[in-house]
């Protein structure tokens, strides 16, 4: 490699640095990196509720009103349905699962009551109606890999 080449590379380093903010740093791009990485491994464990939702949308979701809910999670994790349909939870744990949404978006099968958790027996189910269009999120608290989202249609849409 002649004196010319390696003038080069070097300036091109400096001027890579220089760009990154790092030239006389060494050290920071590396601590930089790392500090990216645990960034986003953050993130990405606060946010996986919210990754889930944002990737349910009409082209992934299942049209089906059955999900069930294991040990590893729930599948179909994205469904879609009408409004007014009845969905059933499928508990096939030995634990009894408290299905969580934000508001009073589920409602008994003869809709004389709507509420917000509904609780599923062990080696059972539960069926809720579903009567407003929109986005219903869903989590199970004491157990984080219990998780989904039901996406309402107006009725007959589905």
């Amino acid at each position: 490699m002649g004196r010319g080449t390696v003038r080069s590379v070097a300036f091109g380093l400096a001027a890579l640095g220089w760009l990154l903010g790092t030239w006389q740093r060494p050290g920071l791009a590396l601590a930089g990196q790392a500090s990216f990485a645990q960034t986003l491994s953050r993130d990405n464990a606060e946010n996986r509720e919210a990754a889930t939702a944002e990737v349910c949308d009409l082209r992934a979701a299942v049209p089906t009103a059955t999900v069930t809910l294991g040990e590893i999670g729930v599948v179909p994790a994205c469904v879609v349905v009408s409004a007014g349909d009845l969905v059933t939870w499928v508990n096939a744990t030995s634990t009894e699962i408290s299905i969580h949404t934000a508001d009073d978006q589920l409602a008994s099968g003869d809709l004389s009551a709507t509420f917000c958790i509904v609780d599923i027996p062990a080696q059972g189910e539960a069926a809720v109606r579903l009567i407003h269009a929109g986005r219903v999120a869903y989590s199970a608290p004491e157990n984080p890999v219990i998780s989904g989202t039901i996406l309402v249609l107006g009725r007959g849409a589905a």
